[in-house]
């Protein structure tokens, strides 16, 4: 069967067109034709073109998207931000993790399609209260969420910020 899209009246708003489809936000719908996947608006007009072997997440007007094992993100529009050239990719608001050759690198990317990536790490977790924990030579510090290094990487340890604290462990 092919999938599409209802209203909460029933009203048919995406004909079941499409191998498969799930909504992303902010009017964005990722769809499969094939073994390829593309974005539509609810005009049912193609937004990303079906040229992509998956379509991650939407966030702040940025798509992840993968094509041939290697990631990148594209805007609402299709229009390539960074190319399919990152092992992984993550976008965040206001910024964007990506690893490639294991290293991780998170900054900032400044619209149209230039990258401002400002700090690399050995790893980058997931943003919690405004903040990412970040690991370079097994010592860990934070970034804030446009990748500025807010606390320097010289800890043994720390645990997440919460109400404007963190726990941290120094050992020389």
């Amino acid at each position: 069967g092919k999938f599409g899209c209802l209203t909460a009246n029933g009203e048919v708003l995406i004909p079941c067109l499409y191998d498969n489809i799930e909504c992303l936000g902010d009017g964005l719908i990722k769809v499969q034709k094939g073994d390829k996947w593309g974005c539509i608006n609810k005009n049912e007009e193609e937004t990303v073109p079906c040229i992509y072997d998956e379509i991650g997440k939407l966030r702040d007007g940025l798509v992840e998207v993968e094509k041939e094992g290697k990631w990148g993100c594209v805007d609402s529009n299709g229009e390539e931000v960074l190319p399919c050239i990152y092992d992984w990719i993550c976008v965040s608001t206001g910024n964007v993790s990506v690893k490639k050759d294991d290293k991780y690198e998170c900054g900032y990317i400044s619209r149209p399609g230039k990258e401002g990536f400002t700090c690399l790490y050995d790893y980058i977790y997931d943003f919690k209260n405004n903040f990412a924990k970040v690991k370079r030579n097994d010592k860990y510090g934070f970034i804030d969420i446009n990748g500025n290094e807010v606390v320097p990487c010289i800890y043994s340890e720390v645990i997440n910020f919460f109400e404007g604290i963190a726990a941290v462990k120094y050992e020389n």
